[in-house]
């Protein structure tokens, strides 16, 4: 992305299901986070179409009132705002 000079947002979910017993610490995330982007991707045109693509993939949407960022991405102003 840096060498065509644009920037991109990703969005990182991690369902835990009753099979992950014992929290290993912040290793498993980044280890996890590592594997997931050498993995294939899915491009969304907006943030809403990347948080139903999400939803949809989970098989549950429960996760998004919790989510305190989204709110902020969807309300975050950028220099085409202005």
């Amino acid at each position: 992305m840096e060498s065509i000079q644009r920037s991109a947002r990703v969005l990182v979910l991690r369902s835990i299901t009753g099979e992950y017993w014992a929290p290993l610490g912040t290793w498993v995330v980044r280890e996890a986070t590592r594997n997931a982007m050498k993995g294939p991707k899915t491009a969304c045109a907006t943030l809403q179409a990347g948080v139903d693509t999400a939803s949809r993939l989970l098989g549950f949407s429960h996760w998004r009132p919790h989510s305190r960022l989204i709110p902020e991405l969807m309300t975050q102003k950028t220099l085409f705002d202005f």
